[in-house]
């Protein structure tokens, strides 16, 4: 897949976007926290490749790599105007590619919707994560993030 896509085969075949709006307590600081967690106790979210610059091509995996979250407030707009929003975003966001040989290959994102609400997007390359993966991955996230809304210390899972 990396072959594929460093030679323009595969435009954004690799590249996932999974989105889920969440009514759930919002604290942004605390979900960037729990964010850090992960990706410094889960070394794929700081690998990167490298296809070229060696006798063959390898995987590096960083000793640290700060996985970027981005925010926006929708509330704003109408629930409708919102979907119509998300729904341009998604599809552009489908379209920028990760650069392969520079880590993290994935980002968040977090849209407000509501007071209690809001979108939750993940934005990856499949070379580090696949649906079993990024589903635990989540699951940890979120058991994360509730414990640092309860003033409990996070996991080491």
């Amino acid at each position: 897949m990396l072959f594929h896509g460093a030679l323009g085969h595969a435009s954004g075949t690799y590249h996932d976007v999974f989105s889920a709006h969440l009514k759930t307590p919002i604290n942004f600081a605390k979900f960037e926290k729990a964010i850090d967690g992960i990706a410094q106790r889960h070394p794929a979210l700081r690998a990167s490749f490298h296809i070229t610059g060696f006798t063959v091509p390898i995987q590096l995996v960083h000793k640290a790599s700060r996985v970027p979250v981005y925010y926006e407030d929708l509330r704003a707009v109408s629930f409708n105007e919102q979907e119509r929003i998300l729904t341009a975003w998604k599809a552009e966001e489908k379209t920028l590619s990760f650069a392969i040989d520079a880590p993290p290959l994935l980002r968040f994102y977090y849209h407000r919707r509501t007071e209690d609400s809001f979108q939750f997007t993940i934005s990856f390359h499949h070379a580090i994560l696949d649906g079993w993966s990024v589903a635990s991955m989540i699951s940890e996230l979120f058991t994360d993030y509730f414990a640092l809304l309860d003033e409990v210390p996070p996991s080491n899972s």
